[in-house]
């Protein structure tokens, strides 16, 4: 099943990268039902980045969010070798942190959970995600990048925002 199969105009459809157009592939499951006109995809890049030595970290997500597809967590233009917090949350929280702003709010049952950078100052999650979640569903994700170069010690990515369809 592809995207024109279940209705939509993909001549310009949105990857399920934030801001990046191209059908990029997706094939939508067998089980997929179109609810919308639109290829804008369930990723909604919502700012908030803070600089580090590198600059503003960069988070990109990508997966269209239906039960049992692939997606994809990439934080890159971090510091090399750093202990990053990868924050998740049901809702927003914006709160004041070291000089950024924290935007998911990490309280049960949101979550962080602290991982190291590579040589390059990235991660990279894939994972399916899983089935249950209802449509409308918010899921919100940043890092927090421990970085004696940024101005409190600590980089913030952008935040993203992902909603199932």
């Amino acid at each position: 099943t592809t995207f024109t199969d279940i209705g939509l105009d993909c001549a310009t459809a949105y990857d399920y990268r934030v801001h990046s157009r191209g059908c990029g592939g997706f094939s939508a499951p067998a089980d997929a039902s179109a609810t919308t006109d639109s290829c804008d995809g369930p990723w909604v890049d919502l700012g908030s980045a803070f600089p580090g030595t590198h600059g503003d970290p960069v988070l990109t997500v990508t997966g269209p969010l239906f039960p049992h597809t692939p997606i994809s967590i990439q934080l890159t233009n971090a510091l090399e070798g750093a202990l990053a917090y990868f924050v998740v949350g049901i809702q927003e929280l914006n709160a004041a942190f070291f000089g950024g702003n924290l935007v998911p709010d990490f309280t049960p049952p949101g979550f962080f959970i602290a991982l190291p950078t590579n040589g390059a100052g990235a991660i990279t999650i894939q994972e399916l995600w899983p089935a249950g979640f209802p449509s409308g569903f918010d899921i919100y994700f940043q890092y927090w990048i421990v970085d004696a170069g940024a101005p409190f010690g600590f980089a913030g990515s952008n935040a993203v925002r992902g909603t199932t369809p």
